[in-house]
């Protein structure tokens, strides 16, 4: 049995400065960015035979943005969790050729998101919660493999996949 495991933990902020002019003497305002994500992954190989080995892998995190447009509105915030579980089997029945197969169960929840609103003097008039995506899929792989005597590989595969958007696609105010 073959363990790995990787935690991470990222985290950064992004200041904007903003003129009125290209001149840059007319200050307008001071827009900050900041980002952190907390997360790992945790894959398995478990030979159960001289041909035959059973793969695990989970991968989870979570991931919070907040930003504002000046210094004295609040911040906005999103956070999601993001999440994939899956197995596979290779099996090879002959000496150069190796079967694969697996499926993947993929989720994905926006927890909490919220949006500031101003009027056109900028003034905050209230804070609004945005939509919550919630989405999950599984999906399947299949896959083959032969090489040649001479070193020729040759491979197909057909697997299906589910790709989730990330905070800033789903609520940057610069989109």
């Amino acid at each position: 049995v073959v363990l790995k495991g990787k935690l991470f933990y990222h985290y950064h902020v992004d200041d904007l400065e903003s003129y009125k002019d290209p001149d840059y003497y007319k200050y307008l305002s001071l827009s900050r960015y900041k980002d952190d994500m907390v997360g790992g992954s945790l894959a398995s190989d478990i030979k159960i035979a001289d041909i035959d080995t059973l793969k695990f892998a989970l991968q989870y995190r979570r991931d919070k943005h907040e930003e504002r447009n000046d210094t004295y509105l609040p911040f906005q915030e999103a956070i999601s969790f993001t999440g994939s579980f899956g197995v596979e089997n290779e099996l090879k029945p002959m000496k150069n050729l190796a079967l694969v197969g697996g499926i993947s169960y993929d989720w994905f929840n926006v927890t909490n998101s919220t949006q500031n609103q101003t009027n056109k003097a900028g003034d905050l008039t209230g804070v609004k919660s945005l939509k919550k995506p919630d989405d999950n899929a599984f999906n399947p792989m299949v896959g083959a493999n032969y090489t040649f005597s001479d070193g020729t590989k040759v491979f197909a595969s057909w697997a299906r996949k589910i790709r989730f958007p990330t905070l800033s696609t789903l609520y940057s105010s610069n989109s």
